[in-house]
């Protein structure tokens, strides 16, 4: 998702193709850089497609690079992604509970 969550599962996807007037499907593989430390290199699927899942993910902008093949040049591509802060809670606990006066309590 995009925007997502600091944490979250992420997926990223990236499609190759071929630019008129060439034709055919891109080989080889592509590599994922991000804010966060992603830095994944993939290979495509017969599809001209390649995806990576991460968990690292921060706010900042996913770049894509294709290496070539012997058919088709090296090209790049880019997105901005925007990851959200997590909702945090804080639990106060007493033990013991309920206690008397002057008896020492651990919070």
């Amino acid at each position: 998702p995009n925007p997502s969550v600091c944490g979250e599962t992420v997926t990223v996807c990236a499609t190759v193709t071929a630019v008129a007037p060439g034709s055919g499907t891109p080989t080889g593989s592509v590599t994922f850089t991000a804010p966060g430390g992603l830095d994944e290199t993939v290979p495509l699927a017969t599809d001209g497609t390649a995806c990576v899942t991460t968990t690292t993910l921060e706010t900042g902008t996913v770049n894509v690079s294709y290496t070539g093949d012997s058919c088709f040049l090296p090209s790049t591509g880019a997105t901005d992604v925007t990851v959200d802060p997590a909702t945090s809670a804080v639990t106060v606990s007493v033990d013991p509970n309920p206690s008397v006066c002057g008896e020492t309590v651990t919070v």
